[in-house]
């Protein structure tokens, strides 16, 4: 008798089947990929936030500190907006139509404050500017900046102030890192009828570099404002 040889049969996947796997793996990497995307700019986001907290804290707690004890006398308050900063080579410029007036009336703002310390021979010059129009963050409002100055040498008369951060030799130091913006900083001389100063602070800064639309939950503005008082004892 003759043997019939059994065939073998072979079994797999037919084309619909793999076209199904193949969108449902898909579908799984496109979610995954857009999981890890949120979570990674979440992290930056809150980042950026503390950093944006961290500085704006700083500036103000060094004021807080140095200004209550110095003499009265030795704070100076002034307005000079329409100058300006460029972050990448350092200089500070000057419009055509620029003033640089004392403030002395009450609730009027100011953009620099200078200041001598108790027991300090020199005079520190903090002023506010803003960037030069290229230098924005990403939603293109124009960065600023908050630099300090220490000058040893200084004669307390107007042109020395108005010279305090641009003179040639000068060396400043800026206070915000460029990951963050001050977007607009104010002094204000408050009323009193004491011979101390009261002086009011207010500080709005964002993150550069923001990853969500305005009005999220995340807000990418921080607000603060500070009012010192000097407490020098005066005779």
């Amino acid at each position: 008798m003759m043997r019939m040889k059994k065939r073998k049969t072979y079994e797999g996947f037919s084309l619909v089947e793999m076209l199904i796997t193949t969108v449902i793996l898909g579908f799984l990497m496109l979610t995954s990929a857009l999981v890890l995307s949120t979570l990674i700019r979440v992290s930056t986001t809150s980042t950026n936030k503390a950093r944006v907290r961290t500085e704006s804290e700083y500036v103000l707690e060094m004021l807080r500190r140095t200004l209550r004890t110095t003499d009265p006398s030795n704070v100076r308050l002034y307005q000079s907006n329409t100058r300006t900063f460029n972050f990448e080579n350092g200089n500070i410029t000057e419009d055509s139509s620029f003033d640089f007036d004392e403030v002395t009336v009450p609730n009027q703002t100011g953009n620099e404050i200078h200041f001598k310390p108790n027991g300090s021979t020199g005079w520190i010059c903090l002023a506010f500017y803003k960037g030069v129009s290229t230098d924005v963050d990403n939603s293109g409002n124009v960065n600023g900046y908050i630099l300090r100055a220490s000058k040893p040498d200084l004669a307390d008369t107007p042109d020395d102030h108005r010279d305090c951060l641009i003179s040639e030799n000068e060396n400043f130091v800026v206070l915000n890192s460029r990951f963050v913006n001050i977007e607009n900083f104010t002094i204000q001389l408050k009323p009193t009828v004491e011979k101390n100063k009261v002086i009011q602070l207010d500080m709005l800064s964002s993150a550069v570099n923001w990853y969500f639309g305005n009005g999220e939950l995340l807000n990418r503005q921080f607000q603060r404002q500070a009012i010192i008082k000097t407490e020098t004892i005066i005779w």
